[in-house]
């Protein structure tokens, strides 16, 4: 909740109001508060409570060990959550970069899809943090969509503003075979360029 706070910028209004010294009618009148005053998107309800014994339930002995003692030892926890969204079964080559600049490469055999071949969630525990996941950094699977590849999403280029994109690509035989063009005031040294290995070392 502190995050999300630090995180979103104060907006014009509540500047100027807390400049101004206003005050809401709720902080007035605390009385007028209600549940949704009281409550907020990261408070956590029965549903979300249901959901966490779901997902342990659903461990693997070793899994639920080595949570209880990420647990203990303060360590990150994080639950990916993959959609098979073609239908095909793959492994998941992952690119995970931690808070301190490194990078980790990490092969998730297909055999992840074996109880749900649609959806499956994957647990890691860090000793410290994760800032983003690539999956298929490589190109390795048959993956038609790479758009959704990443975490947190990164906005990519269309296919039509990729086709529209001019070709930076340099045409070395062309550009040796173009007119030379004299210069204003003088003659060219040559009116052609031979196309001729250089001579010394490359």
């Amino acid at each position: 909740r502190q995050e999300h706070a630090d995180e979103v910028p104060e907006t014009l209004g509540q500047i100027r109001n807390r400049e101004e010294g206003r005050t809401t009618r709720l902080e007035r009148f605390p009385e007028l508060g209600d549940f949704y005053n009281e409550n907020d998107e990261f408070t956590a309800s029965n549903a979300d409570r249901n959901t966490h014994t779901d997902l342990v339930e659903g461990l693997e002995d070793w899994e639920l060990a080595a949570l209880q003692r990420a647990a203990a030892d303060d360590d990150y926890v994080y639950f990916i959550d993959f959609s098979n969204i073609g239908g095909l079964v793959s492994p998941l080559p992952l690119n995970i970069t931690n808070a301190d600049g490194s990078v980790e490469f990490m092969m998730i055999p297909a055999e992840i899809w074996r109880r749900n071949s649609l959806a499956v969630t994957k647990m890691l525990i860090r000793d410290e943090p994760i800032v983003s996941i690539e999956v298929d950094p490589r190109r390795e699977t048959a993956d038609a969509d790479f758009s959704n590849n990443h975490y947190p999403g990164r906005i990519d280029k269309s296919r039509i503003e990729l086709y529209k994109q001019e070709d930076e690509t340099r045409d070395l035989m062309s550009d040796m075979l173009r007119t030379l063009r004299e210069a204003k005031g003088g003659t060219s040294d040559s009116a052609n360029v031979p196309l001729e290995p250089a001579s010394g070392n490359n």
